[in-house]
């Protein structure tokens, strides 16, 4: 599976960055990764096609907006059917940005704490075919 991995994780080299550790995670588990640090970066990929899964950070700086709320709603213009997973941290978390997830039809959303794991397990659904969020 083609996965498009966004994520701007801060530049504290004391730990390893997000993103090295879930490219890492996708590629033992046999998938290709095409990395973005930007949410622009993320949709100049999505335009050029072939991505089957989308993995996404909630949140990108500069923009007020959610990236990954951004993100949907570029797809969804584009008509473009693509499974998104969404990382966060739950320290962030409210009722009000879950309920949008759910409404924009995010595939799952992962608290950051847990991701390893559980961006294991969406991928497999997806792999197998689920569609649901």
């Amino acid at each position: 599976m083609r996965i498009l991995l966004i994520d701007d994780s801060d530049t504290d080299k004391s730990k390893p960055e997000l993103q090295d550790v879930f490219q890492d995670l996708m590629k033992a588990l046999g998938h290709e990764v095409i990395l973005a640090k930007t949410i622009f970066e993320g949709f100049f990929q999505c335009g050029r096609g072939q991505i089957d899964c989308i993995v996404t950070d909630l949140f990108f700086q500069p923009n007020e907006e959610p990236g990954a709320f951004s993100m949907i709603r570029f797809l969804t213009n584009q008509e473009c059917n693509v499974p998104i997973i969404v990382v966060f941290d739950y320290a962030y978390f409210h009722t009000q940005i879950h309920q949008q997830a759910v409404e924009l039809g995010f595939f799952e959303i992962i608290d950051k704490t847990n991701a390893v794991s559980e961006i294991k397990t969406a991928l497999q659904k997806i792999t197998d075919g689920d569609q649901r969020i």
